[in-house]
């Protein structure tokens, strides 16, 4: 069997698209084509029990669950809230049916407008919380809206809830029958695979993907973190709205029940059995339980403990879920090797070849220096010239201090990087250097002091702001999304600092992609092109993380410990990329233990030491001979004198 197949057939496992097929193939809309007739022909497949109306209830529940699917899955936000919705759609349609006498097919619409509203407002204030207060919160709310059902029987039915004759009136036609029913639910499941599918789709899943795995790396390339949260969480609402606004009018009766704590679990199992972040897992697990509750209980009895059963087998034997399991197996089946550990960074160390050409960032072929040449490509921040731009030219940063819990960590801290030229920051662990360079990209803001760009003040601007007026950086830990492959990620540099999270051109993504690519062939980097992010050395991620900082052509970078972890033959080709950055006309920070790449690199040095800058000067006057660095380094940072950086290579910093 070709790979090819086989990774095509594995996607159709996943229910998503092959990894690294171009956005715009016809590959989504086969699947998503593929997806609706299987559940057309699933009351066929003849398995006992498996009637019309139980196909009807597995196609809407699995429906509701594909909003948290949608959160989890992509985003990671964990909602144990999800029956919130589905009551609130029920709920909706049966007060404007009963109590106001809507038609039904008007209620279906107020059902998801009004959803759609709440999730909006509860999500201002939800969305801003993390990890289990988050999941916690939207459970609270749920039983909530449980509660509130109960205390207002006369409105609401109470306990008994509301019930309504089990028809459908479409304007064309009344929908009363199973089968009439199951190709409704057919149909929405239809329309939501639509809608989740245009959500999760070429740049928006890219940006998702980012949020999930790491939402500081996501803010720092320029995404609005708790607006597209906040989006997120409003379009999965949409989900369980549309599916309870039909479960209620096909079942014939909505209670409290159907919003509380309760159903949101499982709902959340749901999604957990059929597999998290699969597009259809939500239906395959709404199809094992559903089944298996009408195949051994007919009573209703016994439906929580399959529930917890199931579960429970599939967090021990199958934890990647069930479309998981299957989709690990086929892997198995056809051979799949994983990627070679040996990096062509490591490669070409080991043979000595310098082939990380300075063009990286450019338009030439591999081994030509232009970055020099002034280019910038269209929509770049314009850069401002080297020194004779005036004082205000390039990054200032003037009397910043900031402190965490009574503790100092900067204190009155003033730099200046002009247009073209490198400045090293340097000093001993806990100095305060990390903490600067979070305060000048706006991951924490200064208790006092400013930060200027170009003259502009960006004190009050938030990271993805800074990031559109041109500041970039790399972090100690380089920060990928592992399961991307290489151009996606760098793909995410230029994407992630657009700006708008629901807009999306075809068109440009194709153009993002092909500077991707050229930027990995000028620096002899393509055979990384599809490998996945997580199988990368440390050496090839420093590159990676640096390829996409300056996609956006940035006007300064701040690079944080960029020779950390690598080797002398890696180091030597940083120091060309980073000087041809610099006579591109950036203003780049440095922070790095090694002194002899500071030397080599730095036009003026800053020495941090208890959150302050006590020395500044040349890099020749401060880090040139070796008695400088004693000087320089005594005391408490001897031992940087010595080793550079005990612990982090210091093998490449002993003074010379």
């Amino acid at each position: 069997m070709s790979g090819d197949s086989s990774r095509g057939i594995a996607a159709l496992l996943r229910g998503a698209r092959p990894a690294g097929q171009a956005t715009g193939t016809a590959a989504g809309p086969a699947l998503l084509a593929v997806a609706v007739v299987v559940l057309l022909v699933l009351p066929g497949l003849g398995l006992p029990r498996l009637t019309l109306n139980l196909g009807a209830s597995i196609v809407l529940f699995g429906l509701a669950a594909t909003g948290l699917n949608l959160m989890l899955g992509y985003v990671g936000m964990l909602s144990l809230g999800g029956a919130l919705y589905l009551g609130a759609g029920g709920y909706i349609v049966a007060l404007t049916t009963q109590t106001w006498g809507w038609p039904v097919l008007g209620a279906l619409f107020a059902a998801i407008a009004g959803s759609l509203l709440l999730a909006l407002l509860l999500g201002v204030i939800l969305v801003g919380l993390s990890g289990h207060y988050f999941a916690v919160a939207n459970l609270g709310l749920a039983t909530a809206l449980d509660a509130l059902l109960v205390a207002f029987p006369q409105v609401t039915g109470g306990t008994s809830g509301l019930t309504m004759s089990r028809t459908l009136d479409l304007g064309v036609g009344t929908v009363s029958s199973d089968l009439g029913w199951y190709l409704v639910a057919v149909v929405a499941a239809g329309i939501g695979l639509l809608v989740f599918r245009w959500t999760v789709a070429g740049k928006r899943g890219r940006i998702l993907r980012l949020v999930r795995a790491d939402e500081l790396a996501a803010n720092v390339l320029g995404v609005r973190t708790f607006r597209t949260k906040l989006l997120v969480y409003v379009i999965a609402a949409f989900f369980p709205a549309l599916a309870g606004a039909l479960l209620f009018p096909f079942s014939g009766l909505v209670t409290p029940d159907d919003a509380g704590a309760v159903q949101s679990v499982q709902l959340v199992a749901l999604i957990v059995v059929g597999g998290v972040g699969y597009r259809l897992g939500g239906f395959i697990g709404a199809l094992v339980i559903l089944w298996l509750q009408a195949l051994v209980d007919t009573s209703g009895n016994w439906s929580l403990l399959i529930y917890a059963a199931v579960f429970l087998l599939v967090a021990f034997y199958a934890p990647a879920g069930i479309i998981g399991a299957i989709r690990e197996g086929w892997t198995r089946l056809v051979g799949a090797r994983p990627p070679s550990a040996a990096g062509p960074v490591a490669a070409r160390a080991a043979t000595g070849h310098n082939t990380l050409a300075v063009s990286a960032f450019g338009d030439g072929a591999a081994g030509d220096t232009v970055l020099g040449s002034g280019d910038q490509a269209d929509g770049a921040p314009s850069r401002t010239g080297p020194a004779d731009a005036g004082e205000q030219a390039g990054l200032v940063v003037r009397g910043v201090s900031k402190s965490f819990g009574g503790v100092a960590a900067v204190r009155d801290v003033s730099l200046a990087v002009p247009p073209g030229t490198i400045v090293a920051l340097i000093g001993s662990n806990g100095a305060g250097k990390s903490t600067l360079v979070n305060l000048i990209s706006g991951i924490d803001r200064p208790d006092t002091g400013a930060v200027l760009l170009d003259g502009r003040d960006l004190t009050g601007l938030r990271a993805p702001e800074r990031t559109r007026m041109g500041i970039a950086r790399t972090f100690q830990v380089p920060r990928l999304v592992d399961e991307l492959t290489i151009i996606d990620n760098l793909v995410l540099g230029e994407e992630a600092a657009e700006g708008s999270f629901l807009r999306r051109s075809r068109a440009r993504e194709a153009g993002h992609r092909q500077r991707a690519q050229a930027r990995l062939a000028e620096g002899a980097l393509s055979e990384l092109a599809g490998r996945r992010a997580g199988s990368l050395g440390t050496g090839e991620r420093k590159f990676v993380e640096l390829v996409r900082a300056l996609t956006a052509n940035p006007v300064v970078c701040l690079l944080d410990e960029p020779a950390v972890g690598l080797s002398l033959d890696e180091i030597e080709h940083l120091s060309d990329w980073l000087l041809a950055l610099r006579d591109s006309g950036a203003a780049v920070l440095v922070i790095d233990h090694n002194l002899d790449f500071i030397h080599r690199l730095a036009d003026m040095v800053y020495v941090m030491d208890l959150g302050q800058i006590i020395r500044q000067g040349p890099a020749d006057e401060l880090v040139g001979t070796r008695d400088a660095r004693a000087s320089l380094l005594s005391g408490r940072d001897g031992a940087d004198a010595g080793n550079a950086n005990p612990g982090k290579g210091a093998h490449h910093g002993q003074p010379g």
